[in-house]
């Protein structure tokens, strides 16, 4: 199942291709490695305490980054916004932020390797002193690339929430609303 949500988020392909997964890049988010040698306790350190804005360098991937922004909303409570590239490029692209948007916002780039360089934008948010950082996640194919960033998201989320202090299980304001 999870192959064929990998492939499908990735795009049509037929057949879908065996999934290969890098075990060892897998292994360097567990817990017991340091935050200096695991990416996603970087990336969720990078996060913490800001409104994440998290977008894919490619439509293809737009779910992907629409997936880490429901697992950073359920699992840490904290504010995350998704966006499309192209939402990005030609609408937050245009804002002009409020002062306090600096402190308050860092934004992340799923990078997927295949869409062009995206260097310009990147400079544009820091030129308006949004602070961004690119992700990248091995993946000889598509659906193994985002299997990697769909696993990636899933451990930046749960980091996040321990940051926060935050069950991820409890999902109290959703339970106080009766919607759980």
């Amino acid at each position: 199942f999870f192959q064929g949500l990998c492939a499908g988020l990735a795009g049509p392909t037929t057949p879908a291709p065996a999934l290969q997964l890098d075990r060892r890049w897998l292994e360097s988010c567990h817990p017991s490695i340091p935050a200096a040698a695991n990416p996603a306790k970087q990336i969720a350190l990078h996060l913490y305490a800001h409104v994440s804005l998290v977008w894919a360098d490619t439509e293809a991937f737009a779910g992907v980054a629409a997936d880490w922004q429901s697992r950073l909303l359920l699992y840490a409570e904290t504010a995350a916004i998704f966006a499309t590239v192209d939402e990005m490029r030609g609408l937050w692209s245009m804002a002009r932020f409020p002062n306090f948007w600096a402190n308050g916002v860092r934004g992340v780039e799923l990078t997927t390797g295949t869409a062009a360089a995206s260097d310009r934008l990147h400079m544009l948010l820091q030129r308006r002193r949004i602070k961004t950082m690119r992700i990248a996640a091995p993946g000889a194919s598509p659906a193994a690339l985002c299997a990697h960033l769909l696993a990636l998201g899933e451990w930046v989320a749960l980091y996040a929430a321990r940051l926060y202090q935050v069950d991820p299980a409890d999902r109290v304001p959703l339970a106080y609303l009766g919607l759980e």
